[in-house]
Formats: structure tokens, C-alpha cells, sequence
């Protein structure tokens, strides 16, 4: 079976991650969709998953590679949980966690503060700014992270037999 070779899930992981990483780059940057504090965060796992993949291909040892699983299966886990926040988010099932940050040190006066709302450019992790096929890019996310997910859990029980 196709699962039992850790270096083709484990390149898969990086390709895939990748092109995650790719796509809202280029949606960001040459499309224009402008990410909410909840997408920025949504794009550190596939980040890891490149680097932790990168040196899963450097380094030979099999005990290693098992804890590079359980890295994925962690790392995929947390990416599920924050993009089915920000799908909850989304249609107000809940609010937010993050919340708007400031240096507050800095603002000495209400014209200050006036001045830094009034230039602040905010977006909403309500507001969905890009949808494809009716779904945005929250829930695609949770179908990519729990198809990794169970990709990740699957290689570490071939890495174990």
C-alpha cells in the first residue's frame, strides 16, 4: 500500500502545505482578499509542517521520523481546532478569542486613540472575504486539516508495523 512509504506522506505533507501556503499568498497578494487575524494564524501549522518535512527528509532515523508523525498529528489537530473557530466564527456560532491589539503606552491622550481607530484598517474575522464554491477558506481549511490529519495518523501506525 501507497502509506507505507513515510517519505512519499511525508513529501506529500510538504507539497501539500506548500500549495496551501502558496494559495492564500497569492489570493493575499495578487488577488487582493485581505486575511483576518484568524486566517494569519490558520497558515503557522502548514509553515511547521514545511520545516518539520524538511528535516524529516535530512535526517534518517526512525525514531525520529515516528516523532515527526506525532508532530503532524499534533500540528494538524491544532490546525482543525483553529479553522473550525474561525468557521464558528464566521457564521456566529461564537466570537472571537483574538482580539484587536494596541500599545496602549503609546496612545498618551483621546486624540491618540482617536487617531489610531480612526487609521486602523480592520477586518473582521466575521466578514468572509473569499469564498469559492459557496464555502470560504475556513472550511476548506478544516477539510484539508482533518484529511491530513488522518493521513498523519495513518503513517504513524505504518511507521509502528
Amino acid at each position: 500500500m501507497i502509506y507505507k512509504n513515510s517519505n512519499f506522506l511525508n513529501l506529500f505533507f510538504l507539497f501539500f502545505s506548500a500549495l496551501v501556503l502558496l494559495i492564500v499568498h497569492y489570493l493575499e497578494f495578487f488577488e487582493g482578499v485581505e486575511p483576518c487575524k484568524l486566517c494569519v494564524y490558520q497558515r503557522f501549522p502548514y509553515f511547521i509542517v514545511v520545516l518539520l518535512a524538511l528535516s524529516f527528509l535530512l535526517i534518517n532515523n526512525k525514531s525520529f521520523k515516528k516523532i515527526t508523525f506525532l508532530f503532524y498529528i499534533l500540528i494538524f489537530a491544532s490546525s482543525v481546532i483553529m479553522s473550525v473557530h474561525h468557521f464558528g466564527v464566521e457564521k456566529g456560532f461564537w466570537s472571537s478569542l483574538s482580539s484587536c491589539e494596541t500599545n496602549f503606552k503609546s496612545l498618551s491622550n483621546s486624540n491618540d486613540l482617536k487617531e489610531y481607530l480612526l487609521n486602523k484598517n480592520y477586518i473582521s474575522c466575521e466578514d468572509v472575504s473569499f469564498k469559492f464554491l459557496g464555502i470560504s477558506l475556513a472550511g476548506y481549511n478544516i477539510i484539508v486539516s482533518c484529511i491530513l490529519l488522518v493521513l498523519s495518523i495513518v503513517g504513524l501506525k505504518k511507521l509502528k508495523d
